[in-house]
């Protein structure tokens, strides 16, 4: 999935978020952006995922102007900081969620679910509240289940942020091994040295100051 971003502005009354922000991210790469708290990293992702939208410039996905396409409509998995799981149902249950709606018979849906599992290497923790396992288990969980969501672009929020530097690790392993299989991955991060990337791309007030490979 090709994303590109032209001449993109986000203010949110006097802060402006983003300003003129122009950059394009090939499809298979893995990019970081990098940037202290407030120079607007968290919100290009929003806008890219459909959760804001810019006030002016273009999204572009595919070559597809996506500004007016809802969220749920852009195919892209997001990873957040806080995990996002539903905190009454099992590690399984969080998994399966995205299959609901669909049309796939019970064994269909547990086979899915537990090739993530397996592939996130969480399976014998299926049957446990995810209120009851680790932090950093609870985030392979949320890309398990962004795994069965299907999609080609991922973007991870800070998906290391409240994890120790050893589970950080872990965690950007996981995510190489998706990018790996085909995915393009955007993921902000405050540690350059975690993980492995094609381009990191560095911001400040909004800005892009830097672009390094």
């Amino acid at each position: 999935m090709y994303v590109e971003l032209k001449n993109i502005n986000k203010t949110y009354g006097s802060y402006q978020a983003s300003k003129n922000v122009n950059f394009g991210i090939e499809k298979g790469k893995l990019i970081g952006l990098l940037g202290p708290s407030g120079s607007g990293k968290t919100t290009i992702l929003r806008m890219i995922a459909g959760l804001e939208t810019p006030d002016s410039g273009e999204i572009i996905i595919d070559g597809k102007v996506v500004n007016d396409v809802p969220a749920s409509e852009r195919g892209i998995g997001f990873v957040f900081q806080n995990y996002a799981l539903m905190k009454s149902y099992t590690v399984f249950e969080n998994v399966e969620l995205p299959l609901l709606a669909g049309r796939y018979s019970g064994r269909e849906r547990k086979k899915l679910v537990n090739e993530m599992l397996e592939f996130t290497g969480i399976r014998d923790l299926a049957d446990k509240k995810v209120t009851r396992i680790s932090g950093g288990e609870q985030q392979r969980c949320a890309i398990a289940r962004l795994m069965v969501a299907g999609g080609d672009l991922i973007l991870a929020d800070e998906p290391t942020g409240a994890l120790d530097h050893e589970m950080g690790i872990a965690i950007m392993e996981l995510l190489e091994m998706l990018n790996k299989r085909g995915k393009t991955l955007i993921v902000i991060t405050h540690d350059q040295e975690i993980g492995s990337r094609d381009r990191v791309i560095r911001l400040a007030d909004g800005q892009i100051l830097e672009e390094a490979k």
